[in-house]
């Protein structure tokens, strides 16, 4: 029977396995998409609370405003290079009256004079004969070269105490440009132009010359600056000399500008700067005797040092009170006494006169809050009794200082 029931109907149990067969398979495969789909929908809700997230910032980082933000980036990082480039370069505004009176932007004419000057001394040439030739080879010749050099040699002088003159004044242009003075290779040179300088910075803290009430006095051997004077330089240190004096110059003269009472001593750590990156930093370190208002004085000056083209770090700064003229302060008896005499007197007031003066103290207290309330949020430093005298009277103090003045100048 069941024989029959087979050949008879082998068709449809052939048609029905392989259709058990494709349900399994179809099965499989809608379960593995199943997975695949609830996999793909687990995705989808994660980045859509990524988008949310991403959206949620400001600015939204779509293609536009990613592209505003890199070409930001790129003025900020060549705005932030042509500000170090006035690190340690104070002649700047000079050589930009120079640029003025030649006809010829201040880059323009860096870059097309150091290349020439570059190129000339690796040929062996004479520096004298490089520059001379260079001067003849501007349009407008040595005439008009010479009115830019005066242009120079007026905004030059106000950055150094050095005479500037027709003898100096093309060393100094060239050392603004980056280009080692060298006093003619001379040691001899050298040795004047270190006592020259220093000569220079005695006459300066003469307040007499100045015509001051006090004159600025040195302790020990602060005013050799660091430096002897008595000794032949090497030529090798010419250079680093030069540059050294040209630093000191401006920092003891910020230090007079203080009105200290005293430098104490002076000390440079070395002729060579510590170099970092592209910033060489050259350390000096000294001591001041003068007033409290003097010390935050030359802290000020110091750091708006930056307005010439020049910058100090205040390293480290320590400060020692020579004289405290405290008032004395009374024993507790005469305290009493002053207690028990306001006491008499408050009761010989009117009760008139006791309420008004209630009335100024309540108003004064309310104004103080007031003003605590509005300065709560400001600095220290820039609240109203920001360095009022509490008790006493500080008349000197000793203040030790060292400091590192900065050089942009990227090694080639």
């Amino acid at each position: 029977m069941n024989s029959k029931f087979v050949k008879k109907n082998i068709v449809m149990l052939v048609f029905m396995g392989i259709s058990l067969i494709a349900v399994f398979i179809l099965g499989y495969l809608v379960f593995n998409k199943h997975s695949l789909m609830t996999e793909y929908a687990a995705e989808k809700e994660k980045l859509r609370g990524e988008i949310k997230k991403i959206a949620a910032k400001r600015p939204t980082p779509v293609q536009k405003n990613i592209d505003m933000i890199n070409n930001d980036t790129g003025i900020l990082i060549e705005k932030t290079r042509e500000l170090h480039r006035h690190f340690g370069h104070p002649y700047n505004t000079a050589l930009q009256a120079f640029a003025r009176e030649l006809g010829v932007p201040l880059p323009k004419f860096k870059s097309d004079f150091l290349r020439f000057w570059e190129k000339s001394i690796k040929t062996g040439s004479i520096r004298e004969q490089v520059y001379r030739k260079y001067k003849l080879s501007v349009k407008g010749g040595l005439e008009l070269w010479n009115k830019a050099m005066q242009a120079f040699a007026i905004e030059a002088q106000k950055c150094t105490i050095e005479k500037i003159s027709a003898n100096n004044v093309d060393g100094i242009f060239l050392a603004a440009l980056g280009i080692d003075r060298i006093l003619g290779n001379s040691s001899i040179n050298c040795k004047a132009f270190m006592r020259k300088m220093r000569y220079s910075m005695i006459d300066y803290y003469d307040d007499s010359k100045k015509k001051k009430k006090n004159k600025i006095s040195f302790g020990n051997n602060a005013s050799m600056f660091s430096f002897d004077e008595q000794q032949l330089p090497s030529k090798a240190n010419i250079p680093r000399i030069v540059k050294c004096w040209e630093i000191i110059s401006d920092l003891g003269r910020r230090i007079a500008d203080a009105k200290i009472s005293q430098l104490d001593a002076f000390s440079k750590r070395a002729l060579e700067p510590r170099i970092d990156g592209d910033f060489r930093y050259y350390r000096f370190s000294f001591t001041v005797t003068g007033s409290i208002e003097s010390i935050r004085s030359l802290i000020r000056i110091l750091y708006h040092a930056y307005k010439d083209n020049r910058v100090y770090l205040i390293k480290k700064m320590s400060v020692k009170l020579i004289k405290d003229e405290a008032q004395t302060i009374r024993s507790a008896s005469q305290r009493g006494d002053d207690k028990f005499s306001r006491l008499l007197g408050e009761e010989k007031k009117s009760s008139e006169e006791l309420e008004n003066e209630e009335a100024k103290k309540s108003i004064m207290e309310y104004y103080k809050k007031k003003r605590m309330q509005q300065e709560k949020g400001l600095q220290f430093n820039a609240r109203a009794d920001y360095g009022k005298v509490i008790i006493g009277n500080i008349t000197d103090c000793i203040a030790s200082f060292e400091v590192d003045y900065v050089i942009y100048s990227p090694l080639k």
